[in-house]
C-alpha cells in the first residue's frame, strides 16, 4: 500500500470512529431528555389534578353555607349532586370522587361518581358537614385517575 492510501484508510477509519461516538452520545442524550420531559408531564398532570380538589373542595353547590356566609367545609347531603354528567366533562380524565369519613368507628365511603378504572390516587382532608345531626367531621376526599 502507498503511503496516500494508508493516510485516506486512517481518515475514514476515525470519521467512522466519530460518527459511532456521536450516535451514541444522541441516543443518550434523547434518552435523558424523554425521562426528563416524562418527569415533567407527571409534574404537570399532578399540578392538574391538585387544581381539581380544590375546584371541587369550593364548589358553591357542595360548600356549607348558613344565611349565605359560607363555611370551609363539604355539606354531605349536597354530595349526590356530583353525579350529574356535566360534572363528568368537567373533571375529564377522573375515574373515581369519593370522600370518605374518617372519624367515625366504621370508615364511611361516600362515592361522588364512580366510572370504571382505577389509577393514580390525589387525596386531601376537608370538613365534612352533616345537616340531619348538625355535626361535623373530618374525612378525606379522594380523586381516582384512570
Amino acid at each position: 500500500m502507498k503511503k496516500g492510501q494508508i493516510e485516506m484508510s486512517i481518515t475514514v477509519l476515525v470519521l467512522a470512529v466519530f460518527f459511532v461516538l456521536l450516535f451514541i452520545g444522541l441516543i443518550f442524550y434523547f434518552r435523558f431528555s424523554f425521562e426528563s420531559f416524562k418527569e415533567s408531564q407527571d409534574k404537570i398532570l399532578g399540578e392538574r389534578y391538585n387544581v381539581y380538589l380544590s375546584y371541587i373542595i369550593n364548589l358553591p353547590e357542595l360548600k356549607c353555607s348558613y344565611m349565605g356566609v359560607e363555611k370551609e367545609c363539604l355539606d354531605v347531603s349536597r354530595m349526590k349532586q356530583l353525579r350529574d354528567p356535566y360534572y363528568q366533562r368537567v373533571f375529564s380524565g377522573v375515574t373515581k370522587i369519593y370522600v370518605q369519613d374518617i372519624t367515625k368507628d366504621k370508615e364511611t365511603v361516600l362515592y361522588l361518581y364512580d366510572w370504571t378504572g382505577g389509577g393514580e390516587v390525589y387525596s386531601t382532608p376537608i370538613s365534612l358537614y352533616y345537616p340531619e345531626n348538625d355535626k361535623y367531621t373530618i374525612g378525606k376526599l379522594y380523586l381516582v385517575i384512570g
